[in-house]
């Protein structure tokens, strides 16, 4: 009798196993991300960062000359924190023109010419912007 309610036992720890694997493959489903959606719009939203850092950049200098000497510094140094957070993922290349005596135009030319590319997997993404100083 005893041998018998020990295979019952292993029979019903095994129904029970199996129900919870069933289970848990059922509510899998439910869990997946697909990785398409959110990926999609992440180079428009790295420009927009990319592009928020040097308007900021701008924004908080008073002076063009103050600018114009540490302007490439602040711009490799945006490119070297780009590269450490995203260098798997991306290449970056950013190219300027700073315009001193436009400093405090607010009509075009702008002061600042900005070009920014990012490079991924199949992907070569671009854009110019014209930025001015907020006085």
């Amino acid at each position: 009798m005893s041998a018998r309610k020990g295979q019952l036992f292993l029979v019903s720890i095994v129904f029970l196993i199996g129900m919870i694997f069933i289970v848990q493959q059922s509510l899998f489903q439910y869990s997946t991300i697909e990785m398409s959606k959110p990926f999609a719009n992440k180079d428009a939203e790295l420009f927009g960062n990319i592009v928020g850092v040097v308007n900021r950049t701008i924004a908080e200098t008073y002076y063009c000359n103050e600018t114009k000497d540490s302007f490439g510094m602040r711009m490799e140094d945006i490119k070297t924190s780009f590269l450490e957070e995203h260098g798997r993922e991306y290449s970056i290349e950013i190219n300027y023109n700073l315009n001193c005596t436009r400093w405090l135009a607010t009509s075009p030319p702008a002061p600042l010419w900005l070009s920014v590319s990012l490079t991924s997997q199949g992907r070569n993404t671009r854009g110019t912007f014209n930025l001015y100083h907020a006085a």
